[in-house]
């Protein structure tokens, strides 16, 4: 069996491997529990990292906002 690495893992999750590879990925995620596992996590990883990229923290946002406040009225201040 195939020694397959976290970067073809990666591949694999992405829709990248080449297709006998990836053959052989399917059939050793339905045998191999601890690859499962490694490709659970990094599903559970994408899932969080899409979920980050869209939905800033509220605390970052005021702070921005905060920034932009501040910027203007130095650039008032200035003029």
């Amino acid at each position: 069996m195939h020694n397959f690495t976290p970067e073809d893992l990666l591949e694999f999750h992405y829709g990248e491997l080449d297709a006998e590879n990836a053959i052989q990925m399917e059939q050793a995620l339905k045998e191999d529990w601890t690859l499962r596992e490694k490709m659970a996590v990094i599903r559970e990883a994408t899932q969080r990292l899409d979920k980050s990229m869209y939905t800033p923290r509220e605390a970052v946002v005021s702070r921005i906002i905060s920034y932009a406040a501040e910027m203007a009225k130095m650039q008032v201040a200035n003029s």
